[in-house]
């Protein structure tokens, strides 16, 4: 992560665009420079990135809109009006906003999630899809690393950077996946999903009890609908006993609120699957070609983990796992 956006130049930046002055503070993040801002009526982000950021910008603006209105972080209007402020630093473009700020904890810190708590996840994903059904928007077909549509092509690409015993567990779940799920691929439901709901983008209550908030909209994409609840429920199970319990309360909670067909639910197992392929393919790249990389490694064990214990299912059963228990 760049830092050449220091606290003096974020804090001028700050009071030229906003008018606003407190306490700034370095977050950590994989690609953009982040900042909390603490003020004293309330507390904000303020994110500078590389990449256009209207696709994401416009998705928050139109949730923030929608009524009811979903638990998503609100875009602040600069002095112009505007939501983007474009800036030049030593030559190089950023695009600043200014983000509301969700208090709470992450769901990555809460390490035995109650039944509650899982359900909540679930109501409130399915409450955000279940806005964005109808939701269009010029970029919504962009080319994203992450987005499922594209998984299996980029696990081919990037499995060589992983070693023999590795790229034969990959093959051997995706051979199962080519014979159950491909063929369903084109039935699949489609539109704009979050695409990213792991446990470091979900805030939850102080009590650990109740979603309240969904952040960081950045790998928004067209894709498949079910992919959502697939990406959701794999860092869910990560280094949890019981996985496949834990996704059912999530699986189940969505369903209640946006029902799911059969054929989703037949291929949910093997989405899941997909999505833990893809995350051990990209941390071996990103470890070969730029050295370790905290954001795209820090659950690289927990979910090769799970490509081992899962390994030995019976993938006709699981086909109908989820379906017999939610339909």
């Amino acid at each position: 992560m760049t830092t050449e956006i220091g606290i003096e130049n974020a804090n001028n930046l700050l009071n030229e665009h906003y008018s606003k002055k407190g306490e700034l503070r370095l977050l950590y993040s994989y690609a953009d420079i982040n900042y909390l801002l603490t003020t004293e009526k309330q507390n904000y982000i303020l994110k500078f990135n590389r990449e256009n950021v209207i696709f994401e910008t416009d998705i928050l603006s139109f949730l923030n809109k929608k009524p009811p209105k979903r638990i998503v972080p609100k875009v602040i209007e600069n002095n112009k009006g505007e939501l983007i402020s474009e800036i030049s630093i030593n030559g190089s473009k950023y695009y600043m906003r200014l983000i509301s700020f969700i208090e709470g904890e992450l769901l990555y810190s809460v390490s035995q999630p109650s039944v509650a708590l899982l359900e909540s996840f679930g109501r409130e994903l399915a409450g955000l899809d279940l806005a964005l059904a109808n939701y269009s928007h010029a970029e919504q077909n962009r080319y994203l690393i992450w987005d499922a549509k594209h998984s299996l092509a980029v696990i081919e690409e990037k499995k060589r950077y992983l070693s023999n015993s590795q790229q034969e567990l990959l093959n051997r779940h995706l051979r199962h996946f080519n014979i159950i799920a491909l063929p369903a691929l084109p039935k699949l439901r489609q539109q704009i999903i979050h695409n990213d709901a792991n446990d470091q983008n979900i805030i939850v209550s102080k009590d650990a009890s109740l979603v309240v908030g969904i952040i960081d909209f950045g790998d928004a994409v067209k894709s498949y609908l079910v992919g959502e609840l697939a990406n959701a429920c794999v860092y869910i199970m990560m280094d949890r006993k019981k996985p496949l319990n834990l996704a059912i309360t999530i699986i189940q909670a969505y369903h209640r609120v946006l029902p799911l067909q059969k054929i989703e639910l037949e291929v949910l197992f093997e989405m899941i699957i997909l999505r833990l392929c893809l995350s051990v393919s990209m941390s071996g790249f990103s470890r070969l070609s730029s050295g370790d990389n905290e954001y795209l490694t820090v659950s690289e064990g927990a979910a090769w983990a799970l490509l081992e214990q899962f390994k030995d299912l019976d993938r006709r059963k699981m086909k109908n796992y989820f379906k017999d228990r939610v339909l």
